[in-house]
């Protein structure tokens, strides 16, 4: 019995540490993704919402797909994709990034929200 149950652990350690491989490899391939250059650009708020701010989006291959208000109040905050267009803001309590398109697929706006609460902001 003693032994089924240190095998039992094993096994569960041994597939407990390839999910955590496969979370960090995909984390770091969504990374090199040069696809994400489009999300890149300046994002001007749009007024309509009784708050939000101008937001600025980078690229690079080391670093990944980042954002920060433009005025640099807050530190650049990773992207993780969540889904076609929509990504969570790693270390901001929840806010999600949506980038909208235009017919023609191009990249024109991103909503930024937490809970009920969100502002848009047009790409430059």
């Amino acid at each position: 019995m003693k032994q089924k149950s240190r095998s039992l652990r094993q096994v569960a350690f041994i597939c407990l540490t390839l999910v955590i491989s496969s979370m960090a490899l995909a984390q770091e391939t969504e990374k090199k993704d040069d696809s994400n250059k489009e999300y890149a650009g300046q994002y001007t708020f749009d007024n309509k919402s009784d708050f939000g701010f101008d937001v600025t989006v980078t690229y690079d291959a080391d670093n990944g797909l980042q954002a920060e208000p433009t005025d640099k109040s807050q530190p650049k905050a990773d992207l993780m994709a969540l889904g076609k267009d929509e990504f969570e803001l790693l270390k901001t309590g929840g806010l999600i990034a949506t980038f909208k398109r235009d017919e023609n697929g191009k990249v024109v706006s991103v909503t930024l929200s937490a809970g009920d609460r969100s502002f848009t902001c047009i790409k430059k």
